[in-house]
């Protein structure tokens, strides 16, 4: 059946680890960990009131040691009711101290602009966003605006690699795409044409060197 939000059924837990969310914000859990490529630990974070994070790439290793997940987008972070529960689980994750918050004065870009053309985000989530920006200040950090060059072909980037991430992990299973529920079996076929016509890794990189963090 349908995982329900643990304080309206009527509304969406969010996901892809719905699941895991609605466990922890209804006490079934204590934390959850989820794989995140498009937002699948932070949307049902958000959705139901919990903290969600998606780590830098390479800081939480992949299972079977792998270099990358679905060409790049994938990596695992924890859903956790506390930052303080989210920043223990994310020190086991890595294997390496991870800090809540940096002891000196950090430099954070605050934008209310939407990375999709076919959105914008609603008045209570630019209102959340400005209320954290005034938060991070008052605690001595830098949070000023900014306006990332957001490319208008985002989405589609994404797209593509998502699904040729879910192809390549068919193929990495050993699984009969024939023996995949139908909605699978067609983001699959759609993968492998993806796969066939080539996919650029380098996204991140050039996105990087945009915003000047190289």
């Amino acid at each position: 059946g349908a995982t329900r939000h643990p304080v309206r059924p009527d509304l969406d837990p969010g996901g892809s680890t719905g699941g895991g969310a609605v466990a922890v914000a209804a006490g079934m859990a204590a934390l959850a960990i989820g794989t995140d490529g498009g937002g699948s630990v932070r949307i049902p974070a958000a959705f139901c009131g919990l903290v969600g994070v998606k780590p830098a790439p390479n800081l939480v290793p992949l299972p079977d040691d792998a270099d990358e997940h679905w060409l790049g987008l994938t990596v695992t972070g924890p859903i956790a009711r506390t930052v303080a529960d989210a920043t223990a689980v994310l020190t086991v994750l890595a294997d390496r101290p991870i800090e809540a918050a940096p002891r000196t004065s950090a430099r954070i870009a605050i934008s209310l602009r939407s990375p999709s053309p076919l959105a914008r985000p609603a008045r209570h989530q630019r209102a959340a966003v400005t209320r954290g920006a005034e938060l991070l200040r008052s605690t001595g950090h830098s949070a000023s605006p900014a306006d990332p060059p957001y490319p208008a072909t985002l989405l589609q980037q994404w797209g593509r690699r998502w699904l040729a991430g879910i192809a390549l992990d068919v193929r990495r299973l050993g699984l009969d795409p024939g023996a995949l529920e139908p909605r699978t079996r067609a983001m699959t076929a759609r993968g492998e044409k993806v796969l066939r016509r080539g996919v650029s890794t380098g996204g991140g990189e050039r996105w990087a060197a945009r915003l000047g963090l190289e």
